[in-house]
């Protein structure tokens, strides 16, 4: 590349290591709705069916999982920053929001869309309904605005700080939480009328909510010189305990599919998981440098996120590379690759392996003359035992080596394709 101008050098640099990270992360595939416009929100209401909005006022709608996308006419130009749909409505009834005090809705799916009477002033900055008549939004310099009858008329509420307010999440028609900026953590039982206050510290700001039951939640955020910050709370948000991210990048957002299994994602394409409740959380290649915004399960193991410049990336894996399992979480004494099964193979073979602590793990297969083959698995694992599956049918007959390098630990095996 040396006839080629430093900034152009950059941009192929750039391509061919995105190139290369979604060769080994597998477990998020990119999708795309041919678009550079910033994605702001998610949310799939089953396995089909999704949503995303963006700038100038763009939702678009996938009916086969995110194959395709087609946008829909909302209405407005403001730039939406959330999107929310009640599950099971009938007719299917959404809400976005976003600049100008904007909240619009849709009861046909999203196929058109009209104002509500919204009396925001401010950007709204998040959503969440119950049912397709009461529903929350959140706003700048304290305010929550309440609607129970489908966006007709709305009320607003002061939490009694006057900071910004970034996240809803709602348990009952009474029972929610709000978060936001200078580590305000909010608390209602009777359905916004009145606030209370559970801030941790002024330090942080927080981004997105997530709660299991009415007891168990987190939230994801940053503070400005240490990076990604995430708390937990077991007793209703009366105290929220930081937990380790591992990662200087602020957490957009927050998701979990299950009590123990959960993903944050923010800036630089970071994208964590966490498989018991939070209190390790590793790293997943996403592929990509893309601020990632937001993220939206439609099931344990299929899940979406989305971000800036049109990214969209989808896993069915719930996020571990495509034919790896982890098959238990029982934490094994110590590192070990087992011989795969069946030896010799055709074309099919697999590889289990245990991991005692928290790893990044390298497994890749190398031919006779010593060169890398494939790369089977290039992640951050849990501790537990794995098994991955690896397909040779692109690859000739022949002796081949697999090895495994975590931490301290590098084991090489011989194996035999048959064909």
């Amino acid at each position: 590349m040396k006839n080629f101008p430093l900034s152009l050098k950059c941009i192929i640099c750039l391509f061919l290591i995105q190139i290369n990270n979604n060769i080994f992360s597998q477990g998020w595939f990119v999708q795309t709705a041919n678009t550079t416009k910033w994605f702001h929100s998610v949310y799939f209401i089953n396995s089909l069916t999704g949503f995303l909005s963006a700038d100038e006022g763009s939702i678009y709608k996938t009916t086969d999982g995110g194959t395709t996308w087609v946008e829909k006419p909302s209405g407005t130009f403001s730039y939406l920053y959330s999107i929310f749909f009640i599950k099971n409505s009938s007719p299917l009834t959404g809400y976005s929001a976003g600049t100008e005090g904007t909240i619009i809705k849709t009861t046909n799916g999203g196929e058109s869309w009209s104002l509500t009477n919204s009396i925001i002033d401010s950007i709204v900055t998040s959503l969440f309904f119950i049912n397709p008549n009461t529903g929350y939004a959140s706003a700048m310099f304290g305010i929550v605005s309440k609607t129970i009858d489908g966006g007709y008329s709305w009320r607003n509420f002061w939490t009694g700080t006057s900071y910004h307010i970034n996240t809803l999440f709602f348990i009952t028609t009474e029972l929610g939480y709000a978060a936001g900026i200078m580590g305000r953590f909010l608390k209602t039982t009777n359905g916004g009328e009145s606030w209370i206050d559970q801030s941790t510290s002024t330090e942080y700001y927080i981004k997105s909510l997530y709660f299991i039951n009415e007891n168990t939640g987190y939230a994801s955020g940053g503070r400005t010189r240490s990076g990604g910050k995430i708390f937990k709370t077991t007793d209703g948000g009366t105290q929220w305990v930081s937990q380790e991210p591992g990662t200087f990048n602020h957490l957009l957002s927050i998701y979990f599919t299950n009590e123990n299994t959960g993903f944050a994602a923010g800036n630089t394409g970071t994208i964590l998981k966490t498989t018991n409740g939070g209190n390790v959380w590793f790293m997943l290649n996403s592929g990509t440098y893309s601020t990632l915004r937001s993220i939206s399960f439609s099931g344990n193991d299929t899940g979406y996120i989305a971000g800036s410049y049109g990214t969209i990336l989808k896993t069915t894996t719930a996020g571990n590379p495509i034919g790896l399992t982890q098959i238990s979480s029982t934490v094994p004494q110590t590192f070990s690759l087992k011989q795969n099964y069946p030896n010799p193979f055709n074309p099919s073979t697999k590889i289990r392996f245990d991991i005692p602590v928290n790893s990044f793990v390298r497994l890749s297969v190398i031919n006779i003359l010593g060169e890398e083959a494939t790369a089977l698995v290039n992640e951050n694992l849990s501790a537990g035992t794995y098994e991955v599956e690896f397909n040779a049918k692109n690859l000739s007959s022949g002796v081949y080596f697999y090895r495994m390098v975590a931490d301290k630990y590098v084991e090489t095996k011989k194996m035999v394709l048959i064909k």
